[in-house]
């Protein structure tokens, strides 16, 4: 039993180094990130409003008419004010909330980018990126 994990251990050892180009460093897994998955199930919901013409409380529509579901995402827009319900279970899609919701999300990225490429820069001052 031991000399099974001993050797279980030194195949896992091995084989840090081979994708690790021989550095001692261990593997990391992918974290999974969420955030491509609600962004396309944003556009499909968008789209779908907007492929029914579904833009105007006159041209409200229901979810069983969309084809959706009352969900996380279909939930978050509907609190931004980019999807209104008109009438009791009939909603259409606000365009000029949707284009803040957009100029938003655009500037929360720029933010996020600015931060990043920051402490990039910061790293590479201080010497974080040369080999020791």
């Amino acid at each position: 039993m031991l000399k099974q994990a001993v050797s279980q251990d030194r195949s896992a050892k091995d084989l840090n180094e081979f994708w690790n180009f021989g550095h001692k460093t261990q593997i990391r897994m992918p974290v999974f990130s969420p955030a491509p998955m609600i962004i396309a199930k944003t556009r499909r919901i968008i789209l779908r409003f907007q492929n029914a013409d579904a833009t105007s409380p006159r041209n409200a529509r229901t979810l069983e008419e969309l084809n959706l579901r009352h969900g996380l995402i279909f939930r978050r827009l509907l609190r931004k004010g980019v999807i209104v319900e008109a009438s009791p279970q009939r909603y259409y899609l606000n365009r000029e909330n949707l284009f803040e919701y957009n100029e938003i999300r655009r500037s929360r990225i720029k933010v996020l980018l600015l931060v990043i490429a920051v402490i990039i820069i910061i790293a590479a001052i201080y010497g974080f990126f040369d080999k020791p």
